[in-house]
């Protein structure tokens, strides 16, 4: 009696797996990408603040000074001057 009580379940499990196999599949794969999701996440997020942190501040200190001198450059430039006859269509 055994082996008919295995096949039973055995048949019962393939006709439950033939019927649901695309939800369980898609089931898997969401699951799947939410893992991957959560720890790319965790990955990104994680920081080493004693490395980073001096790093940053003289990254950003040095590229502020490079915007304020090319604004200041570019206060004692005069304008283009557009050749008589033609006009600018993007001037107010």
């Amino acid at each position: 009696m055994k082996p008919a009580n295995k096949k039973i379940s055995l048949e019962i499990i393939l006709k439950v797996f033939q019927k649901f196999h695309l939800t369980i599949f898609v089931v898997f794969f969401v699951g799947g990408l939410s893992v991957a999701v959560i720890m790319l996440t965790n990955i990104f997020n994680e920081s080493n603040p004693d490395s980073t942190d001096s790093l940053t501040s003289s990254q950003n200190s040095s590229s502020n000074q490079i915007v304020v001198d090319k604004i200041l450059e570019q206060e004692n430039v005069t304008p283009y001057a557009i050749p008589k006859g033609r006009i600018n269509p993007f001037s107010e």
